[in-house]
């Protein structure tokens, strides 16, 4: 087997990437049921892959059930409902909203998907399955998500591809002035009131932002920041706006 070269793709409804080869390392991030990697290392019961989506790298488990070559797949499906079962000759798996088909065994047999959406329908295909979701760092599930994770699940139904965290995400794109903006924007914030970008959200209407803050949720958006009107404090400091 040519670890350098071959891409796998995950089979299980999705796994922990962690910094560090053992489960008490930090999970820095998730692989979704469909999505692509290589494998650059081995080390033991673990090894460490870099995705396609993003060039992510870290550790994953090295388990045979896991994972297996990916096939050549020209349009990569999205699933777009919340409950999904997925088959090939030998296994049932339920799998997670914004999983992708077509480049596996599986094949899906209960759920609905899509290809790319208009910014309006992936607003509200992600408000549907998203909204009241619990924050989880490096999450990317309707079970538990970060901001940066929720945009790039955003940027899928697009179409596009986009880096994982926030401060790379910051990087691409155009910028936009503040009264300029359109709805779909990304909308980068400092959390910590420092002027470095540790927060992102999506513009999803007039005055308001779509974001992974202690759940998911939407609230409003002002030149100074993001106002939560629940804590009535500004929780986010606005610093720029990026169109994809």
């Amino acid at each position: 087997m040519n670890f350098n070269t071959n891409k796998y793709v995950l089979i299980v409804a999705a796994l922990a990437v962690r910094k560090a080869a053992n489960h008490r390392s930090e999970m820095i991030h998730q692989i979704l049921f469909g999505e692509e990697f290589w494998i650059l290392e081995e080390n033991e019961n673990w090894v460490y892959v870099r995705t396609v989506l993003d060039q992510y790298e870290g550790w994953i488990e090295h388990k045979v059930e896991y994972f297996e070559l990916a096939k050549h797949a020209p349009n990569v499906i999205i699933i777009s409902s919340y409950f999904a079962k997925v088959a090939n000759d030998h296994q049932l798996l339920n799998v997670p909203f914004a999983s992708c088909l077509g480049n596996s065994s599986f094949q899906l047999v209960e759920g609905e998907t899509t290809a790319i959406l208009n910014i309006k329908d992936c607003l509200t295909i992600l408000e549907t399955n998203y909204l009241g979701a619990p924050y989880l760092w490096g999450g990317k599930t309707t079970y538990g998500i970060d901001c940066s994770g929720l945009v790039q699940i955003y940027v899928r139904f697009l179409g596009k591809q986009i880096a994982r965290d926030a401060k790379d995400q910051a990087q691409m794109g155009e910028t936009i002035l503040f009264d300029q903006m359109k709805i779909g924007d990304l909308v980068f914030f400092d959390g910590k009131f420092e002027h470095q970008v540790n927060h992102v959200g999506i513009l999803c209407g007039l005055g308001l932002i779509l974001h992974a803050s202690g759940s998911v949720r939407k609230d409003s958006l002002h030149p100074e920041g993001i106002w939560n009107e629940d804590l009535k404090i500004y929780t986010h400091k606005y610093l720029f706006t990026k169109r994809i």
